[in-house]
């Protein structure tokens, strides 16, 4: 959201954002606040922004020296993967502390978030997880270009659009390959930036795509805290301290 109201470090909230906001205007150790929810996607839509304008938003603050900190409230079950890659890539590249202050975090909005020096949930009800990946095809779309549309492709190029031929002939296999590999790899990314707890049976599962509420995601090592908006802002304001 290009909406970011700063919050400055006496609790007093200057409504604006870093397009029309001077930065002469902004006092020195302000915190900007963002948001992130609904469906993610990567680019601009007519009416929503995408996350890879949040993604310059970030940066803008990143390179903002009165700006001393992020938090961004989420409240979004996921979207497309490559609007969780890109807005991941930009947490990681913080050089000043991100909080993440949460509704909902699942799949993509989890993804992106990990990065962040910690991930607190709103309140006890709060969601996260839906580690994973899935594609959603119509089958209605598929007879009808199966029946309809003839591509002709080079002789070089023989796997090109492989998964999708694939399933137009009714194999499975490539497309469900390629959905596989791109769930390892969301895995990884957990395991990397997250401390999980307990068993391997225990922490496969806390990779295998449940929602948890935020007791058990924080028991298995997916968040950090849960708190009010004022306590997330205290951790940041620690984050920033020791920083």
């Amino acid at each position: 959201s290009r909406n970011a109201p700063i919050i400055m470090n006496n609790g007093y909230v200057f409504q604006g954002n870093s397009w029309n906001v001077r930065s002469s205007d902004i006092p020195e150790g302000s915190i900007i606040k963002m948001s992130l929810s609904g469906t993610m996607i990567y680019e601009d839509g007519p009416c929503t922004y995408g996350t890879k304008s949040l993604a310059n938003t970030l940066y803008d603050a990143y390179n903002n020296s009165r700006i001393a900190g992020i938090l961004m409230e989420v409240n979004s079950g996921g979207g497309e993967s490559t609007a969780g890659n890109a807005l991941m890539s930009a947490v990681a590249d913080k050089n000043k502390p991100v909080v993440i202050h949460f509704h909902t975090l699942g799949s993509a909005a989890l993804k992106a978030a990990l990065p962040a020096n910690e991930i607190i949930a709103a309140s006890p009800s709060a969601q996260a997880g839906s580690i994973g990946t899935f594609v959603s095809v119509s089958k209605e779309i598929l007879t009808w270009y199966a029946e309809n549309i003839l591509d002709i492709y080079a002789d070089q190029s023989p796997d090109k659009n492989a998964e999708f031929n694939a399933l137009l002939a009714g194999d499975l296999g490539p497309i469900k390959k390629m959905v596989n590999r791109s769930a390892e790899l969301f895995q990884r990314e957990v395991v990397k930036y997250r401390t999980l707890k307990g068993s391997d049976d225990y922490q496969a599962q806390t990779l295998a795509g449940g929602m948890f509420d935020a007791n058990i995601a924080r028991n298995r090592g997916l968040i950090d805290g849960i708190g009010s908006l004022n306590y997330a802002l205290k951790r940041l304001n620690s984050h920033i301290k020791n920083s």
